[in-house]
């Protein structure tokens, strides 16, 4: 038998493998998926058979949405599917800006935020990013316990975190390879994640003390811009307000003269 007819058959052997294992799991998580929907009153969407289901609706006081996302590599040569969670907070932050990790920060850094912060805790990594077109707003939103909350979801293994927040609306979403084919695991996932939900959610008052907290910082950023140059070289000279003197008439030039003779004689 020719060695090209036996790799044909191998090569065929194991892409029939592949996709009966793709099958396999896709129909797991389906399954899973449409369970955890029906155990928490969520609206379930099975969608094509050989794509991921969807499932969307309201946990408490923040909306879930649980779906396959797709991520482009930065060279524009692949693409890689995983599993997407999102919890829609209540608040609204003053400033744009956001923490992502992984294959989330490239989507933080396209906001083209000014500024960024680098919290002082024991749990953050330094790949991880936080920033926001005020780094003031950031320190003061980002308390130890937001920051416990954000590092114990963005060091959870296999998956990119992000919480994001622009003009109305904030997000906080993570996205895993795991295909999450056990309704136990989206559970423990969405429970963890509306945990946090909580803790990031701004507090009775607190948006006045963030916007405080901007307006300061564009207080301190306020500076008298001064040619030190122009100092050092007697450039800056006070105007004498007073007019210069009269130059004093030439009298001698102003005197008539007067013809001896010419004078009347008094009577």
């Amino acid at each position: 038998m020719s060695i090209w007819i036996v790799s044909w058959f191998v090569l065929a052997g194991a892409l029939l493998g592949f996709l009966a294992w793709t099958f396999l799991i896709l129909m797991r998580q389906k399954s899973a998926w449409r369970v955890y929907a029906t155990k928490r009153k969520l609206r379930y969407k099975a969608g094509p058979l050989m794509m991921s289901p969807e499932v969307q609706g309201t946990i408490g006081e923040h909306t879930v949405h649980i779906f396959s996302s797709e991520h482009v590599a930065e060279d524009i040569r692949g693409s890689r599917k995983l599993t997407a969670i999102e919890v829609s907070l209540n608040s609204v932050m003053p400033v744009t800006g956001g923490v992502a990790s992984g294959g989330m920060i490239p989507i933080l850094k396209s906001l083209d935020l000014k500024q960024e912060y680098t919290p002082k805790h024991d749990k953050w990594n330094k790949s991880y990013v936080a920033a926001g077109n005020n780094r003031y707003v950031l320190e003061a939103y980002l308390s130890n316990e937001r920051l416990e909350a954000l590092c114990d979801l963005m060091a959870l293994r296999n998956v990119w975190f992000i919480l994001v927040f622009k003009d109305d609306a904030m997000l906080l979403r993570v996205d895993t390879p795991d295909p999450l084919d056990e309704a136990s695991d989206v559970d423990k996932l969405v429970k963890q994640m509306l945990a946090a939900a909580e803790v990031l959610e701004l507090q009775s008052g607190e948006s006045r003390h963030l916007k405080d907290a901007e307006v300061k910082s564009a207080t301190k950023s306020v500076a008298l811009d001064v040619d030190d140059d122009a100092f050092a070289s007697g450039g800056f000279e006070l105007e004498d307000t007073e007019p210069d003197p009269a130059p004093e008439a030439d009298q001698d030039s102003e005197e008539k003269d007067v013809p001896e003779g010419d004078e009347s004689e008094k009577p």
